[in-house]
């Protein structure tokens, strides 16, 4: 693929096309925001059951690995589990979750662990920072070998007065003049995006896009977008193709996704928008 240097809309110079949308320009240089509206980011990876993981042998030695986080709980997954018989030591569909001082929330399982964190959310080489060492931890706890997903979702919260920041191609007709003004309305857009190349970095994507009036929800942030009128711009984007269970592979990809993402939320953005969210070029 061809690359251009040219600037993108918020002065960073090196920008390539990327891979799930089609839109030039978009940024694969590192940006940064001095009001940045993201309330919550999850990375989610899953992996072939690894019954350890389920385990007291199992949970002590993530306790033991996980000096920088602590242990908050250890329940039963939601769904349904059917079991002739367990291992000894084992709590079926078992999941633990630890804290970090720095506001990261960590939940592994069986078959999955997720990394999360609010609106205290840094950038993208803090969170790699810390999720790298991560993996590598539930990896030798696990056994693990392979994995067979990663996923990363952004949610962005913005106030509801912030409405001439986003271009119109992305609120639809729902966030246009059809709707009433006066009207008490919550509408969200939702677009699943599939690649089947193996070119890309990312195989699906559902996008939610939208209005909330009673705000996203004390479950996704203690911000004040919580229970205000906010607008929702909702990315979660991942791999399902199945590759050995390496930390530093899976961080290199979470990077890659992190620049997809990054550029559909640029993209979204009136020069109004650039203005009001301070994005601009990361300082070498």
């Amino acid at each position: 693929m061809e690359r251009t240097q040219k600037r993108n809309i918020c002065g960073t110079k090196r920008v390539i096309e990327v891979a799930m949308f089609s839109y030039l320009g978009a940024s694969r240089a590192s940006y940064m925001m001095d009001n940045p509206p993201v309330v919550r980011v999850v990375v989610q990876v899953a992996y072939p059951p690894a019954a350890r993981l389920g385990t007291s042998e199992g949970l002590a030695e993530l306790q033991e690995r996980l000096t920088d986080f602590r242990l908050q709980q250890q329940q039963p997954s939601v769904g349904l589990h059917i079991s002739f018989g367990a291992m000894p030591g084992m709590v079926p569909g078992s999941n633990a979750t630890f804290a970090h001082p720095d506001g990261y929330e960590l939940t592994i399982g069986p078959d999955s662990l997720a990394l999360a964190i609010d609106q205290r959310y840094r950038d993208r080489a803090s969170f790699a920072a810390v999720l790298e060492p991560v993996l590598g931890t539930v990896a030798a706890a696990g056994r693990l070998k392979e994995y067979v997903r990663l996923g990363v979702r952004y949610i962005n919260a913005a106030p509801a007065t912030v409405e001439q920041f986003r271009k119109p191609e992305y609120v639809g007709w729902a966030g246009s003049g059809v709707v009433a003004a006066d009207a008490n309305r919550t509408w969200v857009l939702i677009t699943q995006i599939l690649r089947t190349d193996d070119a890309s970095p990312v195989t699906n994507g559902v996008i939610r896009y939208g209005y909330l009036q009673a705000g996203v929800g004390a479950d996704i942030t203690n911000s004040e977008a919580a229970n205000t009128p906010s607008f929702i711009a909702d990315v979660d984007l991942g791999d399902q193709r199945p590759g050995p269970f390496g930390p530093a592979t899976l961080t290199a990809k979470f990077r890659e996704i992190n620049h997809e993402i990054a550029a559909f939320f640029e993209n979204s953005m009136t020069e109004a928008g650039i203005a009001h969210f301070a994005i601009r070029a990361k300082e070498a």
